[in-house]
């Protein structure tokens, strides 16, 4: 019976989960969750999914660009392990009200004491606008919630990295509702860096990121907020914000973004770290490995650290880049687990990179994956709705049995595990 009530407590907290943090253009699908069907989940011990025939040329491309990257990494001088983490689906700020719904803070118990088992020694939490933000009717209420989450993290010794960005409303992705139209860019950063005030003294976490991909918050605001907007509010943040001890503030950029404001935050701000999100491995021009070490090494010259705050592998090919394939239909290819093999490449890569390259955190966002996929041949003509609402109680069942998927225990061996 216990087990029975963790399920639905924990499948509600995954539900409706649309958009929850990393990569805007690889965003999880993720709608209510009820816990009767279950995807099958992947074990460590399973003989590798076969790879469908429409995905193989994807599979091949992606299989080779990581081989050669993790290869190339692991040849480097190694520094100290980086400290790894994933993201807490259930506590994502895109889920809204569903936040303050009764058993959403049980959920998050449930996943930390699976994150926890698996070896993560961290979590990223991703707050959106405009949660924090003083004209929101429930704002106390949200803040408490993030109170009790992380204070649930502290009780369990993990790093607590907070993310704060622009929902995923208005799309498919979150349940919020936001009209941007009344404000200006310089308007709606200055809300956006108050709201991070509130994050820094009532959770005092250990990263805080005050910017994160541009390109995505241009593209779900709908304002035209330049370079110079983002650096002058960045240039405010240590006096508006006045972390307490040991809090510390930085702003990044995903690795497929244009480095001008990168190079801006590492050269022209105080800040004390800087965040990059990889996702996308290459656009056959770019290397995005290659460029976030780079990024990396640049910031730890000028004396910032690096963080990895997002990462998973992005399942397109470098022409459907090219060609501007949309972000949820990617993301709509994640769950299945033929993927386990190249997504536990990615893990063993990232640490590599990292280890490499200096940066000392890395998060993995597509955690529940860590747990549980759903098989292809069963589920292949189920919509994304549906997929993510499998993959979801598959995850649930594998963290309530104990079982890990192949990229789970790629994740528990680069963290140290047996």
């Amino acid at each position: 019976m216990r087990a029975r009530i963790f399920l639905l407590l924990v499948a509600v907290a995954l539900a409706s989960q649309a958009a929850c943090g990393g990569d805007r253009r690889a965003r999880i699908d993720a709608t209510p969750t009820s816990p009767p069907t279950v995807g099958s989940a992947v074990g460590p011990t399973a003989t590798p999914a076969p790879v469908p025939e429409g995905y193989r040329t994807l599979y091949d491309e992606l299989e080779r660009l990581l081989t050669r990257a993790h290869e190339r990494f692991e040849a480097l001088p190694q520094t100290d392990a980086p400290l790894l983490a994933v993201e807490l689906l259930p506590a994502n700020g895109n889920r809204g009200a569903d936040l303050l719904q009764p058993g959403a803070l049980e959920g998050v118990r449930v996943y930390l004491d699976a994150a926890v088992a698996l070896g993560a020694s961290g979590v990223n939490l991703s707050i959106v606008y405009p949660l924090f933000g003083e004209r929101e009717p429930r704002r106390e209420e949200y803040i408490q919630f993030y109170r009790d989450v992380v204070a649930e993290c502290r009780r369990r010794g993990l790093v607590v990295s907070v993310e704060m960005g622009p929902a995923f409303a208005g799309t498919e992705f979150s349940s919020l509702r936001v009209d941007y139209s009344g404000l200006t860019p310089a308007e709606y950063l200055d809300e956006r860096l108050r709201q991070a005030a509130v994050a820094a003294h009532a959770l005092e976490p250990d990263y805080l990121t005050l910017a994160e991909e541009q390109d995505t918050e241009r593209m779900l605001t709908g304002l035209d907020i330049r370079t110079d907007d983002y650096v002058a509010m960045l240039a405010q943040a240590r006096r508006r914000i006045d972390p307490p001890p040991g809090v510390l503030i930085g702003a990044g950029s995903g690795s497929w973004e244009a480095p001008d404001l990168i190079r801006r935050v590492i050269s022209e701000t105080d800040l004390d770290f800087v965040n990059i999100h990889i996702y996308p491995l290459s656009n056959g021009v770019v290397d995005y490995l290659e460029r976030a070490v780079k990024w990396a090494g640049e910031a730890r010259a000028r004396g910032k650290r690096a963080i990895v705050g997002e990462t998973w592998l992005y399942k397109a090919s470098v022409e459907e880049l090219r060609r501007g394939l949309s972000f949820s239909e990617v993301s709509a290819r994640d769950p299945f687990s033929f993927w386990a093999p190249l997504d536990a490449l990615h893990i063993e890569t990232m640490r590599a990179l990292a280890s490499a390259a200096g940066i000392e955190y890395v998060s993995f966002f597509w955690s529940k994956f860590l747990f549980a996929y759903v098989d292809h041949a069963s589920s292949a003509g189920e919509s994304s709705v549906e997929l993510a609402r499998l993959s979801n109680a598959a995850a649930v069942r594998a963290m309530l049995e104990g079982r890990l998927s192949a990229s789970g225990e790629a994740f528990r061996r680069a963290a140290g595990g047996d």
